[in-house]
C-alpha cells in the first residue's frame, strides 16, 4: 500500500522528547506541573508499538524547585542503553514563573536573568531492579532559550549545541570586519563529553550569524546537530535571516565558521534524525513573510535526503497549528506548531512531538517514504489541507454539478482584502499540475503562482517571491464550461513554464529565482476591487519528474 499522510496520535499538554530503546520501546519525557514549593516532576510515558499507543505518565524523578523553575527536557540513550537527561534551570530568576515568549525576550533586559543547563543520567544496576538517576547537576551556566538536539557520536562523544547571550547589542558590536554589521546578542556552542556525561567541556565559542536588523533580532540561536556518514558533525542553527545557517566540525567540538544554505525557514529551529536505512529527515517551519518568527509558523514541513543533507526531497507538510484559522493570542507565550523533537521508531517511521501554546502541542507519526512520493491529487475532500485563513469569500463548497463533490470557491469579497487559496505538494526541480477550473461571467483576473514555502494566503508580495506567475484573463473562458489548466514547469533546463488551457499552448513564462523545488501552488484573484462572479476549481493533480 502507499504511505498515508502523517498521523496525529495525541494532543499534548507540554512539548516532550522521545527516545528509543534498544528493544524498541519508546520513552517519551516531559516535565509536569510544579508543586506550591516548585518542585517539578519528570514525568514519562512508554509505547511498546512503535508509537501508535502509549501508557500513561509516571513520574520518574523529582526537581528541586529550591535551585530555581525547571523548564524543559531534553534526552538522550547512550551506547550503553543508559539515559540521559539535560535539563534546563531559572537559578530563582523567574524566567520559568510565567510563560514567555520571544517577543516578551526582545521586549526584557536579560541582564541578570539566568538559564542554567542541568544534567542526570540512568544507572544499570547489578540486579534486576529498575535503572536509578544520578542527582541532577548543572554543567553550564549562563542564560539560554532552549534545547533542540543532542547526539552522541561513533566517537563515543556526547554533544549537546545550544545558544546563549552575550554582552553584545548594536552599541557594543564585535570587533574588526564584523563591526560593519550585527550578529545579534545570542552565539552558539556546544557542550561536550568523553565520559558519558561525568564531565563536560566547552567546543568553539561565539557561532555567529548576522541579523536583519539591530532591535528585534538575536542572532544565532537553538542549533541542531547530527552526524555524517563520513564521521563530521553538521550543525544547522535558527536564524532571522530567512534560512538556516550551517556550521561543520570533523569532531562534534571544533567547528567552522557558518555560512548560509539554501534551506528557507522562518525565525524557527528544526529537528534532524537519521532512518535505520541511513537516510535523513529534517522537520522545520518553511514560512516566511509573516511578522510573527520573521515568518511564521502556522505549518511545519519534512524533507528527506539520501546524499547526507546535500539535496532534499518532500518539503511537505506534516503539521499544522490547528488553530491556524484564528487570529494570534493576545498574551504572552509562543504559538503555532514549531519546535519538532523528532525520534526513529524500530520501524523506521518517524515520530516527533511539536507545537507550542495550549492545544497546540501534537504527537504525530510519519512514514519517511511517504516523502518520496512523485504523484500528489486534490479533489477538495480534505478542507484542511487547503489555507484560505485571513481571506474573504474564498471557502469550500458542495460541487456546484457533482452531488455528494465538494470544490473551491474563490471570489473577491472585499476591497483590499485578499482573496487566495494554497496547496502544499511535493517539491520538484520539474513537473507538471493540471487544474480544473470554471470560470463565472463578468469574473475578474486571475493568478497561479508556484512556489517553493509557504507565506500566509493573504501575503500581498507573493508574487515577487514566486517561481512562476500565470495570469488568465478569466473572461476568455466564461462559457460554462470546465477547462484544464496545464503548467509544466523546469527549473533545471529549460528554466521557464510552459503553459496549455485545454491542450492549447500559451506563452511560456520564466523562472524567477533559483530554487530547490517548487511544492505550493497559490489561487490568486487579482481583480481590482470586489469579484462576486469569481471562479470554481474541482481538481488539482500534480507531478514531479525530478
Amino acid at each position: 500500500m502507499p504511505p498515508t499522510a502523517p498521523q496525529v496520535i495525541a494532543t499534548l499538554d507540554e512539548s516532550g522528547r522521545i527516545v528509543r530503546l534498544p528493544d524498541g520501546t519508546l520513552h517519551l519525557y516531559l516535565l509536569g506541573p510544579a508543586d506550591p514549593a516548585r518542585n517539578r516532576p519528570v514525568l514519562r510515558r512508554v509505547s511498546h508499538d512503535h508509537g501508535a499507543t502509549w501508557a500513561d505518565a509516571q513520574p520518574v524523578l523529582t526537581l528541586d524547585g529550591s535551585t530555581g523553575g525547571w523548564g524543559c527536557v531534553d534526552a538522550l540513550i547512550d551506547d550503553r542503553g543508559d539515559t540521559h537527561l539535560f535539563l534546563l534551570n531559572d537559578r530563582n530568576t523567574g524566567v520559568f514563573a510565567r510563560p514567555m515568549g520571544e517577543m516578551d525576550q526582545n521586549k526584557t533586559q536579560l541582564g541578570g536573568v539566568k538559564i542554567d543547563i542541568w544534567h542526570c543520567k540512568t544507572t544499570a544496576p547489578d540486579n534486576d531492579a529498575a535503572p536509578a538517576w544520578t542527582p541532577p547537576v548543572c554543567i553550564w551556566k549562563g542564560y539560554t532559550g532552549s534545547l533542540n538536539s543532542v547526539v552522541q557520536l561513533r566517537s563515543g562523544r556526547i554533544v549537546l549545541p545550544f545558544s546563549h547571550t552575550t554582552d553584545k547589542h548594536w552599541f557594543n558590536r564585535w570587533p574588526d570586519l564584523d563591526n560593519f554589521t550585527f550578529h545579534g546578542q545570542f552565539v552558539c556552542t556546544v557542550l561536550c563529553s568523553d565520559d558519558r556525561g561525568a564531565s563536560w567541556s566547552l567546543g568553539t565559542p561565539d557561532i555567529r550569524v548576522p541579523v536583519p536588523d539591530p532591535t528585534g533580532a538575536y542572532g544565532a540561536v537553538e542549533p541542531v546537530v547530527v552526524e555524517r556518514r563520513d564521521g563530521s558533525v553538521w550543525m544547522l542553527i535558527r536564524t532571522q535571516m530567512g534560512r538556516f545557517y550551517e556550521s561543520f566540525s570533523p569532531d562534534g567540538a571544533e567547528w567552522s565558521i557558518p555560512t548560509a544554505t539554501r534551506l528557507l525557514s522562518s525565525d524557527s529551529p528544526a529537528g534532524i534524525v537519521r532512518l535505520i536505512d541511513d537516510r535523513l529527515v529534517m522537520l522545520w517551519n518553511l514560512c516566511l513573510r509573516y511578522p510573527y518568527a520573521y515568518g511564521g509558523r502556522q505549518v511545519i514541513h519534512a524533507a528527506i535526503s539520501e546524499d547526507d543533507g546535500k539535496t532534499w526531497r518532500g518539503m511537505r507538510e506534516c503539521a499544522a497549528d490547528p488553530r491556524r484559522h484564528e487570529p494570534p493570542p493576545n498574551q504572552s507565550g509562543d504559538f503555532g506548531t514549531a519546535y519538532p523533537y523528532p525520534s526513529v521508531t524500530a520501524d523506521n517511521r518517524v515520530i516527533y512531538v511539536t507545537g507550542q501554546g495550549r492545544g497546540r502541542v501534537q504527537l504525530l507519526r510519519l512514514d519517511p517514504d511517504w516523502l518520496t512520493q512523485t504523484q500528489a491529487t486534490s479533489n477538495f475532500t480534505d478542507g484542511e489541507a487547503w489555507h484560505t485563513f485571513g481571506t474573504a469569500g474564498v471557502s469550500i463548497q458542495p460541487h456546484p454539478d457533482r452531488a455528494g463533490a465538494k470544490a473551491l470557491r474563490l471570489t473577491r469579497e472585499l476591497p483590499g482584502a485578499t482573496a487566495a487559496a494554497l496547496w502544499n505538494f511535493l517539491s520538484g526541480r520539474a513537473g507538471t499540475l493540471r487544474l480544473r477550473f470554471r470560470a463565472m461571467p463578468a469574473c475578474g483576473p486571475l493568478r497561479v503562482s508556484l512556489m517553493d514555502h509557504f507565506s500566509p494566503p493573504f501575503d500581498t508580495e507573493d508574487a515577487l517571491h514566486a517561481l512562476f506567475n500565470i495570469r488568465l484573463d478569466g473572461e476568455r473562458y466564461t462559457d460554462g464550461k470546465w477547462h484544464e489548466l496545464m503548467i509544466e514547469w523546469d527549473t533545471l533546463q529549460r528554466r521557464d513554464a510552459a503553459v496549455y488551457i485545454d491542450e492549447h499552448p500559451l506563452e511560456a513564462v520564466p523562472l524567477l529565482h533559483e530554487t530547490m523545488g517548487a511544492c505550493y501552488v497559490r489561487l490568486v484573484s487579482e481583480a481590482k476591487g470586489c469579484d462576486a462572479a469569481g471562479y470554481w476549481f474541482d481538481r488539482v493533480e500534480v507531478g514531479v519528474t525530478q
